[in-house]
């Protein structure tokens, strides 16, 4: 879940001679962590149904189901509390420890919600 999508966002990486699409780029958006568009205080569920997908405007549920009836589904995202944990814990050293439980928090309820909504049946 990152508002911050559109045609800008490419990142490539140099492998010897040729170039090839960075994996993953510019997820500083992702999970409701702009903390200026989000406020801390209020909890995070509250924020799903409010953010836009972008360059569309539209919620992502919606967009990942016209994507589907598209192209048929083609990501199965299968998730719980202690896997986000255990990835997480790997990497929360990196931020100052007055923000892991918010983070931990944000990250687990828009992983775990999403999945839901996009691909339980």
């Amino acid at each position: 879940m990152n508002q911050d999508r559109h045609l800008n966002n490419i990142a490539l990486i140099r492998d010897r001679s040729r170039y090839k699409p960075c994996p993953i780029f510019d997820c500083g958006d992702s999970f409701l962590l702009d903390f200026a568009l989000y406020s801390p205080e209020i909890e995070s569920r509250a924020y799903l149904t409010k953010a836009q997908c972008l360059p569309f405007k539209s919620h992502f549920t919606q967009t990942v189901h016209t994507a589907q009836t598209l192209y048929g589904k083609q990501l199965a995202v299968n998730i719980d509390k202690t896997g986000i944990d255990t990835i997480l814990d790997k990497h929360l050293c990196y931020y100052p420890k007055q923000f892991h439980f918010l983070l931990k928090e944000r990250i687990e309820t828009v992983l775990i919600e999403q999945q839901k909504k996009l691909f339980e049946k």
